[in-house]
């Protein structure tokens, strides 16, 4: 497995396992730059926005980084696996707040819908 690969991996753990988990060797660095854009990313009312190539161009120049094209693939695939979790966690949160176990009686049906 490329280490790419494996720091894919490493964000899709840290996300379901909630606590942090063993960067792959030589990722360090990686793993810093993923932290420090996702840090500002912003977001929307269905969730996180994806980080931009030009918030990534913005933080090469500020930070003066000079990353390589396979470098910031891998922080956009990274980015996917968070945007991904991400969104399988406001699903299964949208399935588990659908069902009440309340009975729906006249007041409560009148308090909802008017």
């Amino acid at each position: 497995m490329r280490n790419d690969q494996r720091l894919v991996e490493a964000v899709k753990r840290n996300l379901s396992e909630g606590r942090g988990v063993a960067i792959p060797a030589g990722g360090g660095l990686l793993w810093n730059w993923f932290l420090d854009l996702s840090r500002t990313r912003t977001w929307h009312s269905f969730g996180p926005n994806p980080i931009s190539y030009l918030e990534v161009e913005a933080y090469c120049r500020l930070m003066r980084w000079e990353m390589r094209p396979d470098h910031i693939a891998t922080l956009m695939a990274m980015d996917e696996a968070f945007i991904e979790n991400t969104r399988i966690q406001q699903q299964q949160g949208r399935r588990d707040d659908q069902h009440s176990t309340r009975q729906l009686t006249a007041g409560l049906f009148d308090a909802i819908f008017g």
